[in-house]
């Protein structure tokens, strides 16, 4: 289970992802790879 679990929600990141359109896409990897949330 602990396998199989990483894959799932990277395969679910995924097709959330590729729902955005291109030009919005960009600035949303960036903004998911580097955090949302207020520095510390």
């Amino acid at each position: 289970m602990s396998i199989i679990m990483p894959i799932v929600i990277g395969l679910i990141a995924v097709t959330i992802v590729s729902l955005v359109p291109e030009p919005h896409r960009r600035p949303l990897n960036a903004v998911v790879v580097g955090g949302a949330g207020p520095p510390t």
